[in-house]
């Protein structure tokens, strides 16, 4: 039982932060769950469920209708970042988070800053198979993300070895890009500015390793608002028509 006024903000932490938790959990197949469950689930109480969920709806995080709780796709990475404030560790909160789900995410950011999107793009080079998470075009730029959706902590000499990985995928594309330009949907035949970016699920601490930017997807959209502002300080790879 939690008696002075720290312990009891830690408690209610950690009972928003298990609820936050139960709630993607048991959204995740079909987007909807029932309060009953949900309190089952989170071994929390109707009242404090009651109490977090009206927060959350007020905020648009959810939908209350009776006695079931709707939680829209688009809102599910939010949900998560309030369970991270809450003070639920990365590798149970990534398993209420489907890679393929961080993967849309990303998606759903690029398109509302503008745009074009390709997820999961494959192609080759040099006999190799390649694929990249989620490719992002608008006019002369072209992001390129790995989606990193680890279970366990993103250490530096982790992340690095997912930055390299990530340059050579780039590179590859670079020297593909001129086939897949149609697929892509490239604007116009002008010079191209091809970005590698990994995105985290959970802020690392690292903002940027080899010029590679380390992204949580929270701040994708802020990212993508401001990139161009310290452009020569990240590793871009021009691609100019013909190769010339």
């Amino acid at each position: 039982m939690c008696h002075d006024a720290e312990a009891g903000s830690y408690c209610r932490d950690r009972q928003t932060g298990e609820l936050l938790l139960s709630l993607l959990q048991s959204t995740r197949a079909n987007l909807s769950t029932s309060l009953s469950d949900l309190v089952t689930a989170s071994r929390t109480t109707s009242a404090v469920a009651k109490h977090v969920l009206a927060r959350l709806a007020g905020s648009g995080l959810v939908v209350l209708d009776g006695p079931m709780i709707r939680v829209p796709s688009e809102t599910r990475l939010r949900l998560a970042l309030e369970a991270t404030v809450a003070g639920v560790g990365l590798e149970r909160l990534c398993q209420a988070i489907s890679a393929k789900e961080f993967e849309d995410m990303a998606a759903i950011a690029l398109r509302a800053n503008g745009f074009g999107v390709l997820a999961r793009f494959v192609f080759r080079h040099a006999s190799r198979r390649y694929e990249i998470d989620v490719v992002g075009t608008k006019a002369s730029t072209v992001i390129c993300a790995d989606c990193k959706h680890w279970r366990r902590g993103s250490s530096k000499g982790r992340l690095l070895d997912a930055v390299k990985k990530q340059i050579q995928r780039v590179e590859a594309l670079t020297l593909e890009l001129e086939k897949h330009a149609s697929r892509l949907k490239l604007a116009g035949d002008g010079e191209k500015c091809l970005i590698p970016v990994i995105l985290t699920l959970a802020d690392t601490g690292h903002r940027m390793i080899e010029r590679v930017p380390i992204v949580p997807v929270f701040t994708l959209s802020s990212f993508l608002h401001e990139f161009d502002l310290y452009l020569d300080r990240l590793r871009v790879m021009e691609w100019k028509p013909g190769g010339s």
